[in-house]
């Protein structure tokens, strides 16, 4: 086997990853993606799908050794991130990394934040965790760009359990090979169709939280010696394979050439609006028309 496959590249990077080497612009805007994720998850807690969640996740259980946002209970670090990171992703609020289509907040902090605590780390090693996790996230979705969309896949359910994988493995110090094995067991248990759109039925909430327990879950197992194979993106049968029907690899070879030395985290917008990236100019435009000719919704007769 070839020995640097894109899972041991990201890996390496994941492991090596030090504040002292991500420039301080980076590290700026990944204490601000982690208070717009928290922000996120917290006015989440009280709609419907939230509770829903964070039931679960309570009833689950498991050690308490990570917090549910917005309650007093705790539970495992897996079942945490079920609820947390499906809190941070239902409202729509969340960054965006536009070229790559994926959220990377609701994936990346509240997995740091969870294995965080389960792992007692302090918050230098939860920053680096988050910054590795974006990085891995926006890189696994960059190469195959509008790709998984088109075959009708959630790009952030795809790529969310190798971010998990990345900050889970990175704060419970997994081996190089270790976190190869977690991103392998990641892409079998990657998951998310987006048939919501018909009907705005709540599976694209749930998404990031799924893939992200997933993502903890193949860490765990991972440490405990299971094995994931280790051409899980590039691989005949892997996830570009499988999921985007193929890739270009010397697209994916630039990608991860540029592993600290470009930043995706600087690449990431936040939203103004609750909604789709897509419509965000389109309320702008609605806000213009009100404040500049008073345009009143109730005025509105119709769309075209």
């Amino acid at each position: 086997m070839a020995p640097f496959t894109a899972s041991r590249r990201l890996a390496r990077f994941v492991l090596d990853l030090s504040l002292d080497r991500v420039p301080p612009a980076v590290i700026t805007q990944a204490t601000l993606l982690a208070l717009d994720t928290l922000g996120n998850a917290l006015a989440a807690v009280g709609e419907d799908f939230g509770r829903a969640a964070l039931d679960v996740a309570e009833r689950l259980g498991g050690a308490p050794e990570s917090a549910l946002l917005g309650r007093r209970a705790r539970a495992s670090a897996a079942n945490a991130v079920l609820a947390n990171a499906t809190l941070a992703h239902g409202l729509d609020f969340d960054d965006t990394r536009e070229d790559a289509i994926v959220h990377t907040g609701c994936v990346a902090v509240t997995t740091a934040l969870a294995a965080g605590e389960a792992a007692g780390a302090g918050g230098r090693a939860v920053l680096e965790a988050l910054i590795a996790a974006v990085e891995v996230m926006c890189r696994v979705g960059l190469a195959v760009p509008g790709a998984l969309h088109a075959r009708h896949f959630h790009p952030t359910a795809i790529t969310a359990g190798f971010a998990a994988a990345a900050a889970a493995g990175k704060l419970f110090k997994l081996s190089e090979d270790a976190l190869v094995n977690a991103f392998g067991i990641c892409g079998s248990q990657a998951s998310g169709i987006i048939e919501y759109l018909a009907d705005g039925s709540w599976t694209k909430r749930l998404h990031p939280g799924w893939n992200a327990h997933a993502g903890v879950t193949a860490t765990l197992l991972a440490r405990g010696g299971f094995t994931g194979p280790e051409t899980v993106l590039e691989g005949g049968h892997g996830l570009y394979a499988a999921f985007a029907g193929g890739h270009d690899p010397a697209r994916l070879a630039a990608l991860l050439d540029s592993l600290g030395r470009t930043w995706e985290l600087s690449e990431l917008t936040l939203k103004p609006y609750p909604c789709g990236s897509i419509a965000q100019p389109y309320m702008d435009c609605a806000a213009r028309l009100r404040a500049t000719h008073g345009v009143k919704a109730e005025q509105i007769t119709a769309v075209r």
